[in-house]
């Protein structure tokens, strides 16, 4: 009686063991996937996807279908936000090519605004400035 009350007792404190390890990880995707929904209510996020959205020439070497990706937030990425400045970088993935789109925005009086948007294309092996905000000099 007494063994199997022991082993009854092990094993369940495994199973706890295990139960604890599986929650790590849980709880990091779960964060992850909250820090990914929060950047994409931020207005220089939106702004800039609208940008983005009628931009024939992204079309283009995409191709029709390209698709907005997870954003960047790694160690080799530029994603850097701070209280009155943020750097985003938004992967995108088509038939043709990939991509990644560098945002910079700032903030300023009436909230944020976009700064500059960059495209550099994979295959194409092309890089170019396609938004660079003209109002900026008159704040």
């Amino acid at each position: 009686m007494y063994q199997s009350f022991k082993k009854l007792i092990a094993a369940n404190a495994v199973w706890k063991f295990c139960a604890a390890g599986a929650l790590v990880p849980l709880s990091a995707a779960l964060y992850n996937e909250k820090v990914q929904v929060d950047l994409k209510k931020q207005p220089y996020y939106m702004d800039s996807m609208k940008l983005i959205s009628g931009y024939p020439v992204l079309e283009e070497y995409l191709g029709k279908s390209y698709s907005i990706k997870r954003i960047s937030r790694g160690a080799s990425s530029n994603t850097r936000i701070g209280k009155e400045f943020a750097s985003l970088d938004i992967p995108v993935q088509g038939p043709k090519d990939r991509g990644v789109i560098h945002i910079q925005a700032s903030r300023h009086l009436n909230g944020w605004v976009v700064d500059q948007m960059d495209i550099k294309l994979r295959n194409a092996q092309k890089e170019w400035t396609f938004y660079r905000n003209q109002k900026l000099g008159d704040e």
